[in-house]
């Protein structure tokens, strides 16, 4: 069993495109190859009135997602894409979605771990979308420590379309697209490009080529104890001469004939020597040996949640061990690389320096090495004071000694206190 290509979907943003020329500028994009067109509720009706059979990809940056569905149906919606974390009613309003006659979409933003995404609310949702900048701002930096998030989740949803939205450009559509995204926005990156049908091309090239590595993938099934994650893969009377299994400390490779899966990097290290595989008459077992005790709830890291390891009592294979076909792109690494180049900037070279971008670099480095009680302080007074303060003393945290900055954070202690309860957070 293969996984059908997905379709290479270029959803260019209006958010920058020229308001004084909005309906003639959305038919440009259109006439130079775009599918969709990504856009907010204000633009959603003067759009559709003009342009009545394009597929409007309508993006929800509010507080209330339920409050505006009849809305933007009534306007001509397509597609509602609204936030994770504005509700605790996913599963409500993607029902209200769909009701209205639309696909839904769920959208994470940048601190938001990809792992919050249940099967339930991926099975109801028809995309998902991984933020690769703070919501409501054209023009940000790509945040490349996002990307891990599109892979984990296209690891899991191997039939889902999946889109990416913030500073996509010809130099960032190459990772995405090789993490698994099918969805591409796009705002400054086409609609002030000298060549925009050029830019939409490639885009799909890239996207396309992505996606025909990912067909052959076979289905498989995963559970996990504390020490072992046991994978089995669903491929019937196989050859066992020709089956092929690469493991090293972070990433897994299987192939049977066309049949392909791959996954770099893994949740956390493993030991090779402790690994393995068995062929069998309906699947292929494979386990993998964790180097420490911990539960992953999940394959693929999406660079946020890896377990704190011990040091490695058995080193990976060097670059100059490691065959063509396994030579995959570092996630980890371009993360690490990414957050370096953030953290050294000053505000006269990024605007965002200081701000979001550098906060949201700071909190991922801080977090992704911090222990159960830091990460839950983190958690807790970051959504508590809306990004305002961080703290690492649970101590101090759980007592509510936190400056919290306004009444809008309420919600955000509801969903923390939802993620929480269901043992997210």
């Amino acid at each position: 069993m293969t996984t059908p290509q997905l379709q290479a979907i270029v959803s260019p943003s209006v958010l920058a495109s020229n308001f004084g020329q909005l309906t003639a500028e959305c038919k440009r994009m259109i006439k130079n190859g775009a599918d969709w067109l990504h856009m907010g509720a204000p633009v959603l009706r003067c759009v559709k009135k003009d342009i009545p059979d394009i597929f409007m990809d309508v993006h929800m940056m509010v507080s209330d997602p339920l409050r505006w569905v009849d809305a933007i149906a009534d306007a001509g919606g397509s597609l509602y894409c609204f936030h994770y974390e504005a509700t605790d009613n996913h599963l409500e309003v993607i029902s209200k979605i769909k009701s209205r006659g639309m696909k839904a979409g769920v959208a994470i933003s940048p601190p938001t771990p990809s792992t919050v995404i249940s099967e339930e609310i991926a099975e109801a949702a028809d995309m998902l979308l991984v933020m690769t900048v703070q919501p409501g701002l054209g023009g940000q930096k790509f945040l490349a420590h996002c990307v891990p998030k599109v892979a984990e989740l296209r690891a899991r949803f191997p039939h889902k379309d999946i889109e990416v939205d913030g500073g996509v450009s010809p130099s960032t559509i190459g990772c995405c697209a090789d993490a698994g995204s099918n969805v591409i926005v796009a705002g400054t990156a086409v609609f002030n490009a000298e060549d925009p049908e050029g830019v939409i091309a490639g885009f799909k090239e890239n996207v396309n080529a992505a996606q025909a590595k990912l067909v052959a993938k076979p289905r498989h099934q995963f559970y996990e104890t504390d020490d072992k994650v046991n994978l089995s893969i669903m491929l019937k009377e196989c050859n066992p001469d020709d089956v092929k299994v690469t493991i090293t400390n972070q990433s897994m490779d299987f192939q049977y004939g066309d049949h392909r899966l791959h996954l770099e990097p893994l949740k956390a290290q493993v030991d090779p020597e402790e690994s393995g595989y068995r062929v069998g008459k309906v699947k292929v077992e494979i386990w993998l040996k964790k180097r420490a005790a911990a539960r992953w709830g999940g394959l693929v890291s999406d660079g946020t949640e890896a377990p704190l390891l011990p040091p490695s009592t058995s080193s990976a294979p060097s670059k100059d061990d490691v065959p063509a076909h396994r030579k995959h792109k570092n996630w980890e690494g371009a993360a690490d690389a990414e957050l370096s180049k953030e953290k050294e900037k000053t505000l006269s070279d990024d605007p965002n320096a200081g701000g979001d971008a550098a906060l949201n670099s700071f909190f991922q480095q801080i977090y992704s090495g911090g222990d159960e009680d830091q990460k839950k302080a983190m958690m807790k007074s970051f959504m508590e004071s809306g990004g305002t303060a961080l703290s690492t003393n649970w101590d101090e945290v759980k007592k509510g000694k936190v400056e919290v900055a306004g009444e809008d954070n309420k919600r955000k202690e509801k969903e923390y206190l939802r993620k929480k309860k269901k043992g997210l957070a």
